[in-house]
């Protein structure tokens, strides 16, 4: 098992003040908000990495909530989220900038350099080191992921017992039998991403 290193981060840290590892979550769910979490590490925090630390698709559900806590407490942090509505307005990726700027507004940094996890600079800024699988190899990546994975599932469970028949306690939005089976008995709901839906409508689905 490979656990996420400091390595980018020592190295931008010789260059910026912060750097903040940024991850967003949500981004291929069928319902629900895109969540974007900040992670901000100074070199006086570059020994506080928690012990368990990797990007939140590897961690069980029942062990994130204690790892987020540990990666609450390990340095700054930032979490917004963007809700259906102006994902199928705007798009995902203005969806992810918005959110990935309002974190950046809440720390109110100056000299600082962002990690981005993928192969796009959706933030579109200059500062922003893009790197494929930085949630994986990226101990800020990971730990944004972590809080961005349970900030966001928190609120798809209380977004369930409003909808309940659509089982979001359990898939969180994302695709799965019981949810299309829901959404072929109740169609969507007002916090379903209808524009994503468009080519399940036109295979006559609903």
């Amino acid at each position: 098992m490979t656990f996420p290193t400091l390595e980018l981060e020592t190295e931008l840290l010789d260059k910026y003040q912060f750097v903040v590892g940024m991850d967003e979550v949500g981004r291929g769910s069928l319902a629900g908000p895109v969540a974007v979490a900040a992670f901000v590490l100074t070199l006086d925090k570059l020994n506080g990495q928690p012990q368990a630390l990797q990007d939140s698709k590897l961690i069980r559900e029942n062990k994130r909530e204690k790892l987020a806590e540990e990666t609450r407490a390990w340095g700054a942090h930032a979490i917004a989220m963007v809700d259906a509505h102006l994902i199928d307005q705007h798009g995902i990726i203005a969806a992810l900038k918005k959110a990935g700027q309002e974190c950046l507004a809440k720390l109110e940094l100056q000299n600082f350099a962002v990690i981005l996890d993928g192969s796009q600079n959706w933030l579109e800024m200059e500062n922003a080191t893009i790197r494929t699988k930085a949630d994986r190899d990226c101990a800020s990546v990971a730990a944004a992921s972590i809080l961005a994975k349970v900030e966001r599932d928190a609120l798809m469970v209380r977004l369930a017992e409003s909808y309940p028949e659509y089982g979001f306690e359990s898939n969180k939005g994302y695709s799965s039998d019981f949810h299309i089976e829901a959404l072929r008995r109740h169609g969507p709901s007002d916090v379903h991403r209808k524009t994503w839906l468009s080519g399940i409508l036109s295979e006559g689905l609903f």
